[in-house]
């Protein structure tokens, strides 16, 4: 066992202090060009926590920046920017590179803060990921379509991508309708 009940009870309560924060930002950009639409948390079971170790060996559980998984997902590019400001803003020295996008093989895009451990606390990171409704959408899709085997999942994999490439430019259409609704910029 990776987490006693004890410890994974205290990263719950770490988990709970990172969403009242979202929910409140979500209050306060509510109506605006920055709705955050869901949020969403977890910590990492024991099955992924042994799946991870397994993939990468040099891992110490403690180390790995997503025991804690909070998500906030933004109704465009504008709210994840909005997010991304105040997590830096909020969290200050907690966050010690700003949150950064990431792309893998198959096209999902998330922006992803990592959160240093509470001071005091029993030592474990938070990641924080940002996205859009879309993205959202294709990462849901993707997780469900990645159990497929056999002769079509190249099939399915190469959809996903192109799928990606057609929502990054929905994202942007998006977006382009929000700045016309609020031309006075991101905020």
């Amino acid at each position: 066992m990776y987490l006693d009940a004890a410890l994974r009870a205290v990263l719950e309560r770490d988990a709970a202090d990172v969403v009242a924060w979202l929910r409140d930002l979500q209050v306060r950009f509510s109506g605006t060009a920055q709705a955050v639409e869901l949020i969403t948390h977890r910590v990492k079971s024991e099955r992924s926590i042994a799946q991870k170790l397994e993939a990468f060996p040099h891992l110490v559980v403690n180390t790995m920046q997503d025991i804690i998984g909070c998500r906030a997902v933004c109704v465009n590019g504008v709210g994840v920017r909005a997010v991304n400001r105040e997590i830096v803003a909020h969290f200050g020295a907690r966050v010690p590179r700003a949150p950064r996008a990431r792309r893998t093989e198959l096209g999902y895009l998330s922006w992803h803060a990592v959160l240093e451990p509470v001071p005091g606390g029993p030592g474990y990171r938070t990641e924080i990921q940002v996205r859009t409704l879309t993205q959202h959408a294709w990462a849901r899709t993707s997780e469900l379509l990645a159990y497929k085997k056999g002769d079509q999942a190249e099939a399915l994999m190469a959809e996903l991508r192109r799928l990606s490439r057609d929502l990054d430019e929905q994202d942007r259409r998006i977006e382009d309708l929000f700045r016309q609704a609020w031309p006075e910029g991101d905020r």
